[in-house]
């Protein structure tokens, strides 16, 4: 799959696409074939290391994303493939790629890859 990663602290120019492994889902997770994803100010401080609190290098950018469930793993009942789904990602990960995996008991929210 195809996501934007970031390799070095810096400026826009740092946002690269590369190829990554695409996921499959685990117990309780779910995968999300993204359509939309959103950048927000608190992802320009990150890639800058504006404060010193930037994520593990490398990492994928992102914190809000809306897309189409694709699999579903073990455990997951609320929601089947085919799904509509809209995240808002807490705690901060990224979603700018492809697919995102969520889970939170099941549901649709919350942590990516």
């Amino acid at each position: 799959m195809k996501a934007i990663r970031v390799s070095e602290y810096g400026g826009p120019a740092v946002l690269k696409i590369q190829e990554v492994p695409t996921p499959e889902p685990g117990p309780n997770q779910v995968l999300v074939r993204n359509h939309a994803v959103g950048i927000n100010p608190v992802d320009t401080y990150l890639r800058s290391n504006t404060d010193n609190r930037g994520p593990k290098l490398p990492y994928t950018p992102g914190s809000d994303a809306a897309g189409v469930v694709e699999a579903v793993g073990q455990g997951v009942t609320a929601v089947k493939a085919g799904a509509i789904s809209r995240f808002t990602r807490r705690p901060y990960n990224s979603v700018i790629g492809e697919f995102l995996f969520s889970y939170r008991r099941g549901n649709i929210f919350g942590y990516g890859i």
